[in-house]
């Protein structure tokens, strides 16, 4: 089986956003370049944005995606 050379060294591409060397994880993660944990907390954002959820919300989102991958 070949290596997938989408974004060379085998399939890693660095993080746009905190530049953490990472890989596509089948979250639509590598289409906007951004480890799983990045791309989690923009969609999160995203989120709160378009539906006006309060700032004690958008905490709460934050630091239970914080928990999840910062373990």
């Amino acid at each position: 089986m070949e290596r997938d050379r989408r974004f060379g060294r085998g399939g890693c591409f660095t993080c746009v956003e905190c530049g953490k060397l990472t890989r596509d994880t089948g979250l639509d993660n590598a289409s906007c370049r951004m480890c799983p944990y990045c791309f989690e907390v923009s969609c999160w954002e995203n989120t709160v944005s378009d539906n006006g959820f309060s700032a004690e919300v958008r905490t709460e989102g934050l630091l239970a995606l914080r928990a999840k991958y910062h373990k």
